[in-house]
Parts: C-alpha cells; structure tokens; sequence
C-alpha cells in the first residue's frame, strides 16, 4: 500500500503492484512510481513537490540496497528500508519493540535504542517456521506420505488432495516442486479449518505455536519489550484462542504508517 500523510494524518491510500527490490527491482521502481502517480494526481500535485519514504520486500540483501540508491527516483526526496522495518515502526509507534510477523513467511524484528536486529527470516527452504508457507510445505509433506502409503490418510489430507486437485505424488511434486512461497501458503488455511477436528492440523498449528513461544521468549530474554505480533497467518493462530500467544499485543498502527515514521527520520523531520 501506499498513502499520502500531511501532519501524521494519513489522508489518501492506494494500493500498489508488486515491489521486491531483490528479485526484480526495475519492476518494483515502476510500480512505485505508479501508485504515487496516481496518489499525486488525484491531489493535483507534482512526483517533485512529494517526499517519498517506504519500505519493499528484499531490502536487507546488499544488491538489492545498490540497486535501489542508483535509482534516480522522479520524487523530491526518496527514502527506502525493509517492509519488516516500517512494521516494526508501525507495531508501537516508533518505539523500542519486539514485533514478530507471521504471514507468508515469519521473522521477528527488535527496535531498540534506533538499532532494528532481526530474527530468522531464513525463507521457506531454511526457515520461516510456523508462517503460511511452512504450514503449506508440512500439509504437502504429509499429503506426499499419504500418496505413498506412508501414513493414513485424514480430513486435512484428502481437503488437500481435493485443493491440489490429484493425490498422485508425481503430479503434487511436479506443481510444488519450485518451494515458491506464495504458491505454497494458499494451502495455509485448511490446516486452520481443520483445527479442533483433525489430529494432524491440531499437531502442525501446535508446532507453530511452539516454535512462536521459543521465539518471543528468545526476543524477552534479550531484552524485555512490549512485544507485537502481525500478519495474515498471525491473525489465524490468533482466532484459535490460544494461551501461550495472548502475551504477544496487536500493533498501535500499521505499515504504512511506520514508513511515514520512516520518512520523518529519514528527511530530518520531528515526530
């Protein structure tokens, strides 16, 4: 998303396409320069008059850094970081903060004393436990060891092989074989459909819930914050009422708010 703020007040949104400024940064220019184009015009406006401040997946790797500073944005003024960043900004208002996010992939960010440090956050292949792609890679897994005669088959399984549309291995191998993340966590919420009723989506929402605790008591360990959580698959886990994840607050803002906090920062400004 994109929003035009005037003194904290964020007066106009609108959503933007894809922008990862590590797998492919030219397009992530472009639709930057399209949503603020179409913000700007629609407050008559011109891209030089606007300070621009965000954050885009890909933004810790190196290359992509490079990629976005020779970047000679048509705005007055552009100020990029990580899209976990401006979460973390966003998740307590600017101040010192755990915040872990659970949504296509998981990670957990710490603000304290103006330093961000980051935790996991591996990908799907590594890391990521307890997120959308992680519970998708376990159902498919399962699903795989069903197909084979490995272990019997459950509610969960057969909603999966009905989503994928075959039980045949070689054809669930063939469509998932890449590991890409998004494709993965659309199978997500059918273990959370299933919770309560199915041994096998109370056992994987457990182990998420497990790894979520030995985080967040990891983070406070360190250094003892208010602690946020957020994402898409955070808010499933959430609506399953469990003990353990009531510790974690939800967020005092959102996103697009942090990356105005950003800017303010970035441009010499006073919050």
């Amino acid at each position: 998303n994109e929003g035009i703020f005037i003194k904290n007040k964020c007066i106009d949104k609108v959503v933007t396409g894809p922008a990862n400024g590590y797998v492919n940064p030219a397009r992530a220019q472009q639709n930057i320069v399209a949503a603020v184009s179409e913000l700007v015009n629609r407050h008559e406006l011109g891209l030089d008059q606007i300070l621009v401040s965000g954050g885009c997946a890909g933004m810790r790797i190196s290359t992509a850094q490079q990629e976005m500073k020779k970047w000679q944005s048509p705005f007055g003024q552009f100020a990029l970081t990580t899209d976990v960043h401006i979460a973390t900004l966003g998740s307590n208002l600017g101040a010192d903060c755990h915040t872990i996010i659970v949504g296509t992939g998981s990670c957990a960010l710490t603000l304290y004393k103006g330093e961000l440090t980051q935790t996991g956050g591996h990908g799907c292949l590594l890391g990521d436990d307890a997120s959308g792609a992680w519970l998708g890679q376990e159902l498919l897994r399962y699903c795989l060891l069903a197909s084979d005669g490995l272990t019997e088959t459950s509610e969960l399984i057969e909603a999966g092989f009905t989503f994928i549309g075959t039980r045949k291995a070689e054809e669930i191998v063939s469509r998932y074989h890449t590991l890409d993340s998004a494709i993965l966590a659309t199978l997500a919420p059918l273990v959370f459909e299933h919770v309560g009723e199915d041994e096998l989506a109370n056992h994987l929402v457990a182990q998420g819930v497990d790894y979520l605790v030995h985080l967040h008591g990891h983070l406070d360990a360190q250094v003892a914050l208010p602690s946020f959580a957020y994402g898409s698959i955070w808010n499933a886990y959430k609506k399953c009422s469990i003990e353990e994840l009531t510790v974690l607050q939800t967020p005092l803002s959102d996103p697009l708010h942090g990356a105005y906090l950003y800017g303010l920062s970035a441009f010499g400004f006073q919050s």
